[in-house]
């Protein structure tokens, strides 16, 4: 399941330049909405950028659906939870098991479902939302970008 958002007050796509579709895992906890917030500042000022929130949730939450609405980009909100025996306990350290693996493929199986090869040029580029991305980052993928298909 997805909600897309392709707000009418965000510019139009610059046709010289690659889409980039931002992948951010994601998961509820006390820090999840400022560091989403924060992300998706940055990402505002980043032409040419549709983001891809996926959630290890069941469903959508009100909270990451609120932000996206309100966070004025270009957007697709889907969701995968995580099985529970991949799921990591408070016992264990987070290097014993993968995280966000799942989410990021349910972001990869979108991108095939929903994007033509011919239509959408474009680079997909992982970004979580516990880092911080400086600009100078989107201005490689972009050089990476013009001489690389989505679809290759």
């Amino acid at each position: 399941m997805s909600s897309d958002c392709h707000r009418d007050k965000l510019p139009e796509y610059e046709a010289h330049l690659p889409v980039i579709y931002a992948v951010t895992p994601t998961y509820a906890r006390l820090v999840q909405k400022a560091e989403l917030t924060r992300l998706s500042h940055t990402f505002l000022l980043v032409p040419n950028l549709h983001w891809i929130v996926v959630e290890d949730a069941e469903g959508p939450s009100s909270l990451v659906m609120k932000l996206l609405q309100h966070s004025k980009l270009n957007h697709t909100l889907l969701h995968k939870p995580t099985p529970k025996p991949q799921k990591l306990t408070e016992k264990e350290g987070h290097w014993k098991k993968h995280r966000g693996v799942d989410q990021r493929n349910e972001a990869l199986q979108w991108i095939r479902e929903n994007l033509d090869a011919e239509k959408n040029k474009g680079v997909v580029y992982f970004a979580d939302d516990d880092n911080t991305y400086s600009l100078e980052l989107f201005d490689e993928v972009y050089e990476t970008g013009a001489a690389t298909s989505l679809f290759k």
